[in-house]
């Protein structure tokens, strides 16, 4: 997969670097419920869902106007201090817990591919709708608060259980095999495709073992979108009582870090946050 997106390193990268107002706030509100208060640590994604152990990270750096990439290790899982305590452990923790079941169900069921022998059927037997409710937690906790505060609708879907979403951009889920590159974290940021044609794309990416998804507003056809799942009916519709299924190719990374295109070769999970 690394070798395929190797054109990113031609491609322009429009990030947003928060100025030191931006970061206080950042460290002050709940990126669920807005409330100034005590934040506690979220995993992203949950500790449960194989994200607990100590490892290094390549992630994504400013030093004065330049983008750089550096090392940086990580104890006890990637997490961030974005949510409220409330919302993390009352609000959220039956989507973390729905989510866990449904990673794990993804390792512990044998495999079965479809008719053409490259993406695997899954079986779901899990709440889809508290599913996509962990998955839109996740994004909001690695989003920066401009980000949370545009999209009400994002933080109204995580708060009311019930409540259901129209999606404002597509997920797209894939299989993430057990391999010391594997993980990324990409918020939400744009790269033109000036440089390098069919690379353009809008969004971001969470992807850890052994599931993953990228959040798109726009993505260019060299990143092979049609070996990605969509699963936007998961957050427009209250699951059935009758398990289904999903097809899911597997691949390391969705869309590829930018700490990549920055010449750090993939060989460990890697963060693009400014941090």
């Amino acid at each position: 997969m690394a070798d395929s997106l190797g054109g990113l390193s031609g491609v322009m990268h429009l990030v947003h670097t928060p100025d030191d107002a931006e970061k206080k706030a950042n460290t002050s509100k709940c990126h669920i419920c807005l409330r100034s208060t005590g934040l506690s640590r979220e995993h992203v994604p949950p500790k449960s869902a194989y994200n607990n152990y100590n490892g290094l990270w390549e992630h994504l750096a400013t030093q004065g106007n330049k983008l750089s990439s550096r090392s940086m290790r990580i104890r006890g899982g990637f997490h961030v201090k974005t949510l409220c305590a409330d919302c993390n452990n009352r609000v959220c923790a039956p989507y973390a817990s729905e989510y866990v079941e449904f990673v794990r169900h993804l390792v512990e069921t044998p495999l079965l591919l479809d008719q053409s022998g490259e993406a695997r059927v899954v079986s779901v037997r899990q709440n889809t709708l508290f599913i996509a409710k962990e998955i839109m937690t996740m994004i909001l906790a690695i989003e920066d608060l401009p980000f949370v505060e545009l999209h009400d609708e994002l933080r109204h879907f995580v708060l009311h259980p019930d409540a259901v979403l129209t999606m404002p951009f597509d997920i797209l889920a894939f299989l993430v095999p057990k391999s010391p590159e594997t993980g990324t974290i990409a918020p939400f940021h744009g790269r033109v495709d000036s440089f390098a044609s069919g690379f353009g794309f809008t969004g971001g990416e969470i992807s850890w073992y052994p599931f993953g998804f990228v959040y798109a507003a726009a993505i260019g056809p060299r990143y092979r979108p049609e070996k990605m799942t969509n699963v936007n009916a998961w957050f427009s519709q209250r699951p059935s009582r009758t398990p289904g299924s999903v097809r899911l190719f597997c691949r390391v990374t969705g869309v590829e870090s930018m700490s990549c295109a920055l010449g750090a070769k993939r060989k460990r999970p890697q963060i693009d946050r400014l941090l």
